[in-house]
């Protein structure tokens, strides 16, 4: 049976966090030195041996991965003992996850697991030791599906849906996480295996909006549920329950639904006259983000066939505006059992913007000279009603040696500018945007070309390297901590992102964190407590200030006296 999911990147735990003091110092640390974790695997209790355990550099710490990545060397794996334990020796400095590969095993909070993930932070000649994954056997739901003719449906994916209200204690969740997805082999039998205790609704299938493009997976079959519903409140649940199995599942599902057409032509909303060859582009809500596309002819018209019933948005581009001086309308509709016809987009007369980068808070050529390198987009919206898909446009543009950058095809209303990360570069974060006083949103006109705006923007350089400690008491098993932290402009909270996109981190089990790609500025840091139990309320430390100048790289120890007041705000 083959199994969609990918090999699962499992997430973090830590320990602890509330009202603290710290001290700080100013060091640098090049990950020269390897450490040592190592840990047991059990299942129901017992030794389980063979069982592959593989360190994942977090994605929280972007360089390590990339190093990782472009040097092609794989990831850290070992295998368990006879006795369940393992170990991974000579490992490099950095923070990483553990990952267990069981894909038919759950996990269970409170068997030997103070949370359900493993992060953990590797310092130079560290000793990790006692990291344990208690694991029980998971469930299975299996059956056969057939379609209208009685043929046995092959390929087709079949999901195991859980219903809320069905979680049950202790705590349970599936080693590979993620919807339980399985295709049908060539019999039309699938089997879904390491299910959580709970009641499941089964769905075979889906519509596809496009089937014109090449045969997917699990798109060529009416979505169906158990026993044969279209409707899924009709359909029948089905229980797990200590890791039974259930058989005989079978589903009957309909032929696909009948397809139809959309027409129309594009043409320039000022002269009123068709656009030659335009590129339309089309997409489907529900399905898939990513837009297909064709060409008009020499008058304009397009005809995209094949399509389903669901909801539409339409685009275009004249591929002779090179200068992109044009932006588009988007069409947005609904198709219902019938060709859509007369469809029309129109091309408007598009804004640009242009001006200058410069460094905020420092003179150094080098962070210029990096500058030149980076990505920036802008996003403009019209104000109007409507939705922020059908009502906005991007441009993406490249900084200049000189500073300089031009945003083309851009629609009237406010516009914003960003900056854009990729292949894990911190790169830098925008500060300012000035032009005669405005500062970050821009109000742009219809055909306006705007060339005096000054974009100031920080190098994200800095670094914090924390310890959290516990006096006090101690904190209850399943509980772990993560450190928020926040740019502090004229006392008020902004967000420069670490490289996840996140303004809060995980501290490991050994209560330590470390926040990358940090701008310069005051920040302030506070720290609060995370368990597994819905009904538990989150206890919080009182808010502690830092500052940090570029290129710093600040040590700070946390201390959290538990029996200090006023924990719970």
């Amino acid at each position: 049976m083959n199994h969609l999911k990918h090999f699962p990147l499992l997430v973090a735990v830590m320990f602890c966090a509330a009202s603290y003091v710290f001290s700080q110092t100013l060091s640098e640390h090049p990950p020269t030195h390897k450490g040592v974790i190592s840990g047991r695997v059990t299942i129901d209790g017992k030794p389980a041996q063979g069982i592959i355990v593989v360190a994942l550099p977090d994605d929280s710490d972007i360089r390590a991965f990339r190093q990782f990545v472009a040097k092609g060397v794989p990831f850290p794996k070992v295998s368990t003992n006879d006795d369940g334990t393992f170990r991974f020796n000579g490992i490099e400095a950095g923070r990483y996850k553990l990952s267990v590969h069981a894909p038919t095993m759950l996990y269970v909070v409170g068997q030997d697991n103070e949370s359900i993930d493993k992060t953990f932070t590797v310092g130079k000649d560290d000793v990790i030791e006692n990291i344990n994954f208690a694991l029980i056997r998971g469930g299975v739901i299996t059956g056969r599906v057939i379609d209208a003719d009685g043929k046995p449906v092959i390929g087709e994916v079949v999901n195991a849906i859980r219903q809320r209200g069905s979680d049950k204690e202790p705590y349970q969740r599936r080693v590979t996480g993620g919807i339980e997805s399985f295709l049908t082999d060539d019999r039309g039998i699938y089997r879904i295996y390491g299910l959580a205790n709970g009641r499941y609704k089964i769905a075979v299938g889906g519509d596809s909006t496009f089937p014109g493009q090449s045969v997917q997976r699990g798109k060529r079959a009416r979505q169906t549920y158990y026993p044969g519903v279209a409707d899924a409140s009709a359909a029948k649940e089905v229980e797990i329950t200590d890791a039974n199995e259930v058989q005989g599942v079978d589903i009957k599902v309909e032929a696909v639904p009948s397809t139809y057409a959309i027409s129309g032509r594009v043409i320039d909303a000022e002269t009123g006259k068709p656009v030659p060859h335009a590129v339309v582009k089309y997409s489907s809500f529900g399905t898939s983000f990513n837009p297909l596309s064709i060409s008009a002819n020499a008058q304009g018209e397009f005809k995209i066939q094949g399509v389903r019933n669901n909801n539409y948005m339409l685009e275009a581009v004249n591929p002779s505006d090179e200068a992109k001086d044009y932006y588009s309308e988007k069409a947005e509709f609904n198709l219902k059992d019938a060709n859509v016809e007369n469809i029309e987009i129109r091309l408007h007369q598009a804004v640009t913007i242009s001006g200058q980068a410069f460094i905020d808070g420092s003179s150094d050529p080098m962070y210029m000279e990096k500058l030149s390198q980076a990505t920036i987009s802008a996003v403009s919206r019209d104000e109007g009603s409507g939705s922020l898909l059908k009502n906005s446009t991007d441009s993406v543009a490249r900084i200049g040696a000189d500073g300089n950058f031009i945003f083309r095809g851009l629609m009237p209303g406010s516009a914003y500018i960003r900056p854009m990360v990729y292949s894990g570069l911190p790169g830098f974060w925008i500060t300012k945007v000035e032009r005669t006083g405005a500062n970050k949103e821009l109000k742009l006109s219809r055909g306006e070309a705007i060339n005096d705006v000054r974009l100031y923007v920080a190098p994200r350089t800095c670094k914090i390297r924390g310890q959290v400690k516990i006096i006090g008491g101690t904190l209850p098993a399943g509980t772990s901590l993560d450190v928020s932290f926040y740019r502090l402009i004229n006392g008020e909270s902004d967000y420069p992102y670490n490289a996840k996109n996140n303004t809060s981190v995980e501290v490991d089990a050994n209560g330590r964190f470390i926040i990358e790609y940090l701008i310069a500025g005051d920040y302030e840091l506070g720290v609060s407590t995370q368990t597994a139990n819905p009904s538990e309320k989150a206890k919080y430390s009182a808010p502690q200030n830092v500052s940090l100048s570029i290129g710093q790289e600040l040590e700070m120890e946390i201390v959290w006296d538990l029996k200090a007041k006023n924990q719970d705000n």
